[in-house]
């Protein structure tokens, strides 16, 4: 097995570390090896869990650590190693040796799997990818923006209007996973910049303006997970028949041919290579406040950072599974049309293409690999009465 020495000197000044110790983890950019001692030290590191940054840079040593993650490296951000350290008889007994446990995947794979089309049967590991630090970042950018809104004031409104303008949400009800079995505690919404946490116990019910909002087939778009339990808990439980659904339940059955029911939270990990511990309210001697209870109030901090990370993932989940994969071919083809004429020196050559009838770079517009198969549709172009063009989806049946 690969011993410490060689996971430490696998390391790169300037990488961005993800690790995760007993109690914490920690993200940062690594600025010193001592290999000697088998010490790493991270700058501007922050607790995911906790959203805690220290001020100064922090020491760890290897007996601390249970897994480390390459997050991104100085000069790229294709990167994929996964160090992992941990073993239930090393958390008890730190003084045992480590080398007999210690596995390193290898850094090629996760880069061929990325490269397969849409219509590739890999199962899931070949959909898993590695978040850049910025990614990150902006992740964070939304979790500070959470509004908590317990009454119909002015925090109520802007939110509403703020989500009424977009075009497509994240959304998620606490309990998670219930369906019509349990009352609604919260109601979670995200956008690309915002958060809004809905504590429907203290609002008292779904006013009209989120009623609205929810039952609109077309804008904004719901983006969520197991629709038809959500779909069963507000039509049972407030009388809302929830429209204009992406689920991404049914788009990762459909890109990676598993059809196991993952939780959001489980196809979050396995999507974008998350540890385990990213959504955990917590543990140890510090968390003994912490409620997981659903209806207890007033709720935690770091309850509703936990539902936050996961309706910003909703959200980024959605983005990953539509664009890097169900329309991947279709931007494919997209690249190659644009280059029709963009690299054609002849200025004669180019204004003779530009004629209405040209059919210079059609042949780029095929449907590739199953496309269509997965879709299940045909689509085709019909001209209506005002002379515009529509796109008409017809189910093959």
């Amino acid at each position: 097995m690969t011993s410490p020495n060689n996971i430490i000197n696998s390391l790169s000044l300037g990488q961005t570390l993800l690790i995760e110790t007993n109690r914490e983890l920690l993200m940062g950019t690594l600025t010193y090896i001592d290999i000697k001692h088998l010490m790493l030290e991270l700058d501007n590191a922050r607790d995911v869990k906790t959203n805690f940054t220290y001020q100064s840079p922090q020491m760890l040593a290897y007996q601390q650590m249970k897994s480390i993650k390459i997050v991104a490296e100085e000069s790229s951000v294709d990167t994929s190693s996964d160090i992992t350290t941990e073993s239930d008889e090393m958390k008890n007994s730190p003084h045992i040796e480590k080398e007999e446990e210690i596995k390193l995947p290898s850094k090629n794979k996760t880069k061929e799997q990325r490269d397969h089309s849409v219509s590739s049967k890999e199962q899931c590991e070949g959909f898993s990818i590695q978040l850049s630090a910025l990614d990150f970042q902006l992740l964070q950018t939304q979790y500070d923006s959470l509004v908590y809104i317990t009454q119909t004031d002015q925090k109520y409104h802007k939110a509403v209007a703020d989500i009424k303008s977009q075009t497509i949400i994240g959304l998620l009800i606490d309990p998670l996973e219930c369906a019509r079995h349990r009352k609604t505690s919260l109601i979670a919404i995200s956008t690309a910049s915002s958060i809004y946490l809905f504590d429907i116990l203290s609002l008292g019910k779904i006013f009209k303006e989120l009623r609205l909002i929810l039952e609109s087939a077309e804008r904004p778009r719901k983006v969520v997970h197991f629709s038809n339990r959500i779909v069963d808990h507000f039509k049972n439980r407030h009388g809302i028949e929830l429209s204009g659904i992406f689920d991404t339940f049914v788009a990762y059955c459909l890109v990676s041919d598993d059809k196991t029911n993952k939780s959001l939270e489980q196809t979050i990990q396995q999507v974008f290579n998350i540890s385990n511990v990213y959504f955990h309210i917590g543990d140890g001697e510090k968390d003994t406040n912490i409620t997981t209870n659903a209806y207890c109030r007033p709720l935690s901090p770091e309850y509703r950072l936990r539902l936050a990370k996961l309706v910003a993932f909703q959200l980024k989940l959605y983005e990953h599974l539509l664009h890097e994969h169900m329309l991947r071919n279709f931007y494919k083809q997209c690249q190659k049309f644009s280059q029709t004429l963009a690299h054609n020196e002849d200025d004669y050559d180019v204004a003779q293409q530009l004629h209405t009838k040209c059919t210079t770079g059609h042949e780029h517009i095929q449907p590739q690999g199953n496309w269509k198969d997965i879709l299940e549709s045909n689509f085709e172009f019909q001209q209506n009465n005002t002379q515009e063009i529509t796109l008409k989806k017809k189910v093959i049946k």
